[in-house]
């Protein structure tokens, strides 16, 4: 028999975070006041999934951390750079744009992994923080040996950890 916590945190994931994340790969928020906005929800759900109500410091973060939710934010992040990995390695029939190049530098640096992109020159902070500016600041960042992982699912595990 499932308990009301499973059953409130099943409703969640099933009918609210779906709302929260369709097409989060490209309309992320970028500015603080949007993030807060959005991870107040699932901060909310977590004090209605617990049914904890008190207005303690650090209270809803142990909450967040008991029922392993990570942020909002990063699974929007994961989910933008499961987004470019797929057209990469050819998972996907998606094109990446002929804007974006990749580096030809044949120097093996630490921070040197085949497939880093040369980053865009943005004039102005929304275009900054638009989707192909920070898709490839964050995919550039990424160590070499998560990068090279071919398969969809392992590459998402990856990321998890790594976050």
């Amino acid at each position: 028999m499932l308990n009301p916590e499973s059953v409130k945190e099943l409703a969640y994931k099933s009918l609210g975070r779906p709302h929260l994340e369709y097409a989060s790969q490209v309309w992320d928020p970028w500015m603080d006041k949007h993030v807060k906005q959005i991870e107040a929800v699932q901060r909310r759900s977590a004090r209605f999934v617990k049914n904890c109500w008190q207005r303690t410091p650090e209270t809803v973060t142990n909450l967040l951390n008991d029922l392993d939710w990570p942020s909002l934010q990063s699974r929007r992040k994961v989910a933008r750079l499961t987004l470019l990995h797929k057209p990469i390695h050819a998972e996907s029939a998606l094109e990446i744009p002929s804007y974006t190049k990749r580096h030809r530098n044949l120097c093996q640096l630490r921070s040197y992994h085949k497939d880093k992109f040369i980053e865009l020159k943005p004039n102005t902070e929304a275009y900054r923080n638009s989707f192909y500016c920070r898709i490839i600041r964050e995919w550039n960042s990424l160590p070499s040996d998560i990068i090279d992982i071919v398969k969809t699912l392992l590459f998402k595990q990856a990321l998890r950890v790594n976050m």
